[in-house]
């Protein structure tokens, strides 16, 4: 079994995606635990970081990420680690 995950990173050497229509539920997400955000609103940090990252991308926001690929032992050492 194959399996493919996308990680949100800080560094865009991964892969950059435009989330316009997606912050206003990322930020509802985040204000939905009020447990960990108590008072603080992260909208303004929220808007701030994903403008930033879509600086220069003709996009209005934007995260960063990798895609990990997990593989089992039994797969990885049939192919001696070569991807393909």
């Amino acid at each position: 079994m194959c399996v493919s995950l996308a990680r949100q990173v800080s560094d865009p050497g991964g892969g950059l995606e435009g989330i316009r229509q997606a912050i206003d539920l990322k930020i509802a997400a985040l204000r939905a635990h009020k447990s960990q955000m108590n008072d603080w609103d992260p909208e303004p940090r929220i808007r701030e970081w994903s403008a930033q990252s879509a600086k220069g991308k003709e996009m209005a926001y934007a995260e960063s990420f990798r895609v990990i690929t997990l593989e089992s032992d039994e797969d990885w050492e049939e192919r001696k680690g070569k991807v393909g």
